[in-house]
């Protein structure tokens, strides 16, 4: 039977759920926060919660496979779902010595690309017979929502039926076959952890392996599954294309730098970046993208000992042969009245140099971080 304090909570996570809010922040003595749009809102008459009630949240929910962990001191995070009204993903910690919570808020089923309003390119990069496909992001941003809606792209529009195999942690949206049979494998419950998931993968008989969260030190035994003929589709924490390669190359040992690059070059399919900026009238936010697909040149390029900032001019270059710049996506959304400029500029990797292209739009007023849940458009 639930206690009261878990109804109360839940309560707050029922009223995110229907309201479009993305994630909660709970307390200790403090009305929740709610982050809307990219804002951080409160609501008036709010319930809060004391220490001993966060503990008893903590001591109800936390499922018997993360257990340890919070009982050694280590954070963690886990899915919860509540009756009637979706799914969550809950991240339990310490501060000061009194429990904290952030509660995401999980799409009830996979977005497509169109309604995300991404580049077609994803869509192509989806259906490749093979290689690798990084998605690039600051927490945040999005990422996990563009991977989930590439494997709904799999599963939709597939040319003939693919075996999806996903690792996720947590298991977030679940996926309803269609043209695709999905597996999805949440770590902890249903295998041990990313290291022993992989080791398996090569016995299950998979075209694609979509994985929700790849640290740097499992990116050798991703590239090794693309060798191995399969399509991998991977959410990992980094900057802009650039960057992101000459901090993956930076991290192999010396000795290794070079093979590792030639075997890189050789499966890379694509990288996306992206940020979500919110909208000149402060109701949602959409994603800016920058967007790789690896020519032959590229690769070739990639293959070198040069620099691999050589590869900016030919991104540059070939908009139309599915590459596009963040600054380009900004200039396009501010253009199309999207996004206000100054919301571009903010977005920016450069904005001194998107400066000078953004000219002739007129900024709208910038969105205030924090206000109240009664004086927004619910």
């Amino acid at each position: 039977m639930t206690s009261e304090v878990i109804g109360r909570f839940e309560q707050v996570l029922r009223f995110a759920s229907t309201r479009g809010i993305a994630e909660v922040h709970v307390k200790s003595g403090q009305r929740p926060l709610y982050r809307r749009s990219g804002a951080l809102i409160s609501r008036k008459d709010e319930t809060t919660f004391s220490d001993a009630d966060l503990d008893e949240i903590a001591a109800g929910l936390v499922p018997g496979a993360w257990l340890d962990d919070w009982s050694a001191g280590r954070d963690v995070t886990f899915p919860r779902g509540v009756v009637g009204c979706g799914r969550f993903r809950l991240t339990l910690f310490r501060q000061r010595g009194a429990v904290g919570i952030v509660a995401h808020v999980v799409p009830s089923k996979a977005q497509t690309l169109r309604e995300l309003n991404l580049a077609k390119i994803l869509g192509n990069w989806a259906l490749l017979p093979r290689g690798l496909v990084i998605l690039a992001g600051p927490p945040g941003s999005g990422r996990s929502v563009t991977w989930q809606a590439l494997i709904e792209h799999i599963n939709t529009v597939a040319p003939q039926p693919r075996h999806v195999l996903t690792l996720e942690d947590p298991i977030e949206v679940l996926f309803d076959d269609k043209l695709a049979f999905i597996r999805q494998r949440e770590l902890r419950t249903d295998t041990g952890d990313l290291t022993v998931a992989l080791g398996h993968i090569a016995r299950m008989d998979c075209d694609v392996v979509a994985i929700a969260d790849l640290p740097p030190e499992h990116l050798g035994a991703a590239v090794t599954l693309a060798e191995q003929g399969r399509l991998v589709l991977a959410v990992v924490a980094g900057g802009p294309p650039i960057d992101w390669l000459r901090q993956t190359l930076a991290r192999q040992e010396p000795a290794q730098r070079e093979p590792f690059r030639q075997r890189l070059a050789a499966q890379l399919r694509g990288i996306s970046f992206q940020k979500l900026v919110p909208t000149a009238d402060g109701k949602a936010r959409v994603p800016a993208l920058e967007t790789v697909t690896f020519t032959p040149q590229m690769a070739e390029l990639l293959r070198g000992a040069g620099d691999v900032a050589a590869l900016q001019p030919l991104i540059d270059q070939a908009r139309g042969q599915g590459c596009q710049t963040l600054d380009q996506s900004l200039v396009d959304l501010a253009h199309a009245g999207t996004i206000a400029v100054d919301q571009a500029l903010l977005a920016s990797e450069q904005p001194d140099a998107l400066r000078t292209r953004i000219t002739g739009v007129t900024a709208a007023v910038p969105l205030q971080a924090i206000g109240k849940v009664d004086d927004l458009p619910f």
